[in-house]
C-alpha cells in the first residue's frame, strides 16, 4: 500500500470516527422526555357577577361554553396556553327574589361572549417534587391577559333587544356629556388553576376553573344611576325610553322613576369566569440531556 492510499484510508477512518462519536453521545446522554405541544377541546359553562348579581354567580342562569387551546410546554413545570372560548351570560333581576329591591329594579340581560386569551402556566406539584413522566396527576395553576367582545341584549315584549346602541343611560346625548357609549371589545386578566388526569400516553382529561377580572362595568348594560327617561323618549323612542327603566310595582306593573334613582354600581366592575371539562391529544416529543 502506498503512502497515498494510507493517507486516504487514515483520513476516511477518521471522517467516520467524528461522524459517529456525536451520534454516541446523543443516544448516551439525551431522552425523550414527555411532550412539548398538546392541543385541547373543551366544555364547560360562563357565569358572571356584576350588577345584577349580589356578587355571587346565579348556577340557574350559567350558560354553555365551549373552548379550543394549543399549550406549548416549555419545560415540565412552565407552559403557554394560547386560548379560545365562545359562550353566552345573562342574570335576571328577577332571580333575586322579591326581599331584594333588584327584584323590582328588574333588569335583564344576555350576552354572547368571545374571548381570547393567552396564559401562563405553572405545574404546581413540581413545587414539592419532580414529577414524573408517568405520572397520572398533574396541576396547574394559570394567569395571563385575554381580550374578549360581548354584546348585551334586554329581553321586552317577547323579544331581545340590542342595548348598547339604544343608549339606556343617556350615552351620546348633549345633556350628558360625559356618557359616553361603552365599547364592546375589553380586556381582562383570567387568573384559576387546572388539575388534569393521563387517561394514556397522548390523551389527557382536565377539570379547570378561572376568574376574569375586566376592566369593563358595562357586560350587563348597567353602570350608573338612571337618566331622564322622557328625555331617552324624546331622543331616542320609545323602546331606548323602556329598556333604560324596568322598574316594577309588586304587582308586576310598571313603576316609572324619577332621574338619578340607581340602575347600576360604576365604582364595582364586572366579572365573568368559566367552569369546563377539557380533552388534550399530547404529540411532539422533546429531548432533553441527562
Amino acid at each position: 500500500m502506498n503512502h497515498y492510499t494510507h493517507s486516504m484510508k487514515l483520513i476516511y477512518n477518521s471522517i467516520i470516527f467524528l461522524l459517529c462519536v456525536p451520534i454516541a453521545e446523543l443516544s448516551a446522554q439525551y431522552v425523550t422526555d414527555d411532550y412539548r405541544s398538546e392541543l385541547t377541546i373543551s366544555l364547560g359553562s360562563f357565569f358572571y357577577t356584576g350588577d345584577l348579581t349580589d356578587n355571587i354567580p346565579v348556577l340557574s342562569e350559567s350558560q354553555l361554553a365551549w373552548g379550543l387551546a394549543y399549550t406549548h410546554n416549555l419545560n415540565r413545570e412552565l407552559s403557554l396556553i394560547l386560548g379560545f372560548h365562545r359562550g353566552r351570560i345573562q342574570a335576571f333581576d328577577s332571580n333575586n327574589g322579591t326581599s331584594s329591591s333588584k327584584y323590582f329594579r328588574n333588569l335583564n340581560f344576555r350576552t354572547q361572549l368571545d374571548e381570547f386569551s393567552l396564559m401562563v402556566g405553572y405545574d404546581v406539584v413540581s413545587l414539592f417534587k419532580e414529577r414524573r413522566r408517568n405520572a397520572k396527576f398533574r396541576s396547574k395553576v394559570l394567569f395571563g391577559l385575554a381580550y374578549f367582545r360581548f354584546d348585551p341584549e334586554g329581553f321586552y315584549q317577547d323579544n331581545w333587544h340590542r342595548l348598547q346602541p339604544l343608549g339606556t343611560e343617556g350615552q351620546g346625548l348633549e345633556q350628558y356629556p360625559k356618557r359616553d357609549f361603552y365599547s364592546l371589545t375589553q380586556w381582562s386578566i383570567p387568573f384559576g388553576g387546572m388539575i388534569a388526569y393521563k387517561l394514556n400516553e397522548s390523551y389527557e382529561l382536565s377539570l379547570s376553573f378561572r376568574w376574569n377580572k375586566t376592566f369593563t362595568d358595562y357586560i350587563d348594560d348597567a353602570s350608573l344611576p338612571s337618566a331622564d327617561t322622557n328625555l331617552i323618549f324624546n331622543e331616542r323612542g320609545a323602546l331606548a325610553a323602556a329598556l333604560s327603566d324596568r322598574y316594577i310595582n309588586t304587582d308586576g306593573s310598571p313603576f316609572p322613576q324619577e332621574e338619578g334613582v340607581m340602575r347600576g354600581d360604576s365604582s364595582d366592575q364586572d366579572w365573568y369566569g368559566i367552569f369546563k371539562i377539557g380533552l388534550s391529544y399530547r404529540f411532539n416529543e422533546y429531548w432533553v440531556r441527562r
